[in-house]
């Protein structure tokens, strides 16, 4: 089959893939979660109906991919305050 398939490609004038592209997990999960993005998107502009159930089952599914940045706490050296030393505000002139 994959000698037919060669030929194939040959004739099309396309190079025939030499070895087989492995995605790791991390890749996996990363196009998991733009899929899932894109189909809510198209939910929200009106271009794609879902149901509630989907809704939800989408949201779940982002909570497990993507960590929840509204729980992360900024911490200063050694988990302390961190030190502001200086607000600087520039006005650039075009």
């Amino acid at each position: 089959m994959r000698r037919i398939c060669e030929s194939m490609a040959w004739n099309f004038g396309m190079a025939a893939r030499k070895r087989k592209v492995e995605l790791t997990d991390t890749w996996k999960e990363k196009i998991k979660v733009s899929v899932i993005g894109l189909r809510l998107y198209e939910h929200l502009q009106g271009r794609n109906e879902m149901t509630p159930t989907q809704i939800k089952a989408a949201d779940i599914l982002l909570k497990k991919l993507v960590p929840d940045l509204g729980r992360t706490e900024v911490t200063g050296e050694d988990g302390g305050a961190i030190q502001i030393e200086r607000i600087e505000r520039v006005i650039v002139k075009k």
